[in-house]
């Protein structure tokens, strides 16, 4: 039997909500609380609009208030020492310094912004230490995954897969592309650590087997898979 599901939805909100709201935090005139809730706010009005649609499976994991590859990094500590020595008053202004380089009046370099596979979408370059751990924190995508099983949907969780992650990263010491011999042992890890998450998110849910987590790949012929031969073997 054919199910309907899809591979995310637009974030930004029917008239925009999302930019208004995250404009408004940035500049002062509203505060995380705020911010938060209209963030769940548009995560439930499009939640609705698929189901509405007829989508069976609704995707979580697929809103973002800036970029969903910074998510992902910040979802697995991947936190450079700049931002943590500022010591930041909020998670969220961890992730607006990360991704703007400016949040709840201080100020460092932000994350590089570079295209997304050869796209015009530009995501957030995450910066991996040589003795990075990879460890599953701040874990807002198994949070949006019980909100929308808690309002009766089947959620499909869609993550970042980890072939991407560390393609789309840098080492923070020079800047080189991680490589099975440069990436810390611990990245293996997120290569089960979220769907396991998941897993028990779904039967702590009462969801059943029908709930399927994506982990999302760029197809095969636009890596060079030498780089990570020995971690695929």
């Amino acid at each position: 039997m054919a199910t309907a599901t899809n591979l995310g939805f637009p974030r930004i909100g029917a008239n925009r909500e999302l930019k208004k709201a995250v404009e408004a935090y940035w500049s002062g005139k509203s505060s995380g609380e705020n911010l938060l809730a209209a963030a769940s706010d548009i995560r439930r009005s499009n939640w609705q609009l698929q189901a509405d649609a007829g989508i069976e499976q609704i995707p979580t994991g697929d809103f973002s208030f800036y970029d969903h590859v910074l998510d992902t990094a910040v979802l697995f500590d991947l936190i450079p020492k700049r931002f943590r020595e500022l010591e930041p008053d909020s998670d969220l202004d961890l992730y607006f310094l990360m991704a703007r380089g400016l949040a709840g009046g201080q100020q460092t370099q932000a994350l590089e912004m570079t295209k997304w596979f050869d796209t015009n979408y530009h995501y957030l370059v995450p910066e991996i230490e040589s003795d990075q751990q990879f460890t599953l924190t701040r874990n807002t995508a198994t949070d949006h995954f019980l909100e929308a099983a808690q309002l009766g949907y089947t959620p499909r969780p869609v993550i970042l897969g980890p072939i991407s992650l560390l393609w789309l990263s840098k080492m923070a010491s020079d800047g080189s592309k991680p490589s099975s011999t440069s990436t810390p042992s611990s990245a293996s890890r997120y290569a089960t650590c979220p769907c396991l998450c998941f897993a028990a998110s779904s039967a702590a849910a009462g969801c059943t087997a029908e709930s399927w987590t994506a982990a999302g790949e760029p197809p095969p012929r636009s890596l060079d898979h030498s780089r990570f031969r020995p971690l695929t073997q």
